[in-house]
C-alpha cells in the first residue's frame, strides 16, 4: 500500500561504506510522529525513522534548514507476520517549520523537487 502524507522531516543521516565485507549505501529520514494518546500513558510527539535510497537522496537534502515539511509517499508492506515501511519519495514544501512547531511564511531557500530514490 502506499499513500501520500505531509511530514514534518526533523533530520536525516547516510551511511557508506563497508561492515564485514558487505557493502552499505543508505539514508535514513527521521520524521515527527504523534505518540499514541489513546490510554493515556503517552503525551507529544517522537520520531520514526524511513528509509530512503542511498546516500546521494542525503547528498540532496543535508544543506536544507531543518525541520522542513515535505509532501511524501509512504510504501506499507508485510510479510504476513513483520511490517515494514519505506520513503519511496520527499518533495520539501515551500514553507518552514517554526521553532516550536508549526509552518511559517517565506519561502525556503533552494525549495524544490527532491526526487525519490529508484525502485
Amino acid at each position: 500500500m502506499i499513500f501520500k502524507t505531509n511530514c514534518e522531516i526533523v533530520g536525516a543521516k547516510m551511511f557508506e561504506g563497508n561492515i564485514e565485507g558487505v557493502a552499505y549505501d543508505s539514508t535514513t529520514l527521521f520524521v515527527k510522529t504523534e505518540l499514541d494518546e489513546s490510554r493515556d500513558t503517552a503525551r507529544g510527539f517522537a520520531t520514526t525513522e524511513y528509509k530512503y535510497g542511498t546516500s546521494a537522496e542525503f547528498a540532496k537534502i543535508k544543506d536544507r534548514k531543518f525541520p522542513f515539511l515535505a509532501e511524501c509517499e509512504i510504501e506499507l508492506t508485510t510479510t504476513g507476520r513483520k511490517d515494514s515501511k519505506r520513503m519511496i519519495s520527499m518533495h520539501p514544501l515551500a514553507r518552514p517549520v517554526a521553532p516550536g512547531g508549526g509552518a511559517v511564511g517565506g519561502a525556503l531557500g533552494g525549495a524544490g523537487v527532491v526526487a525519490g530514490p529508484a525502485k
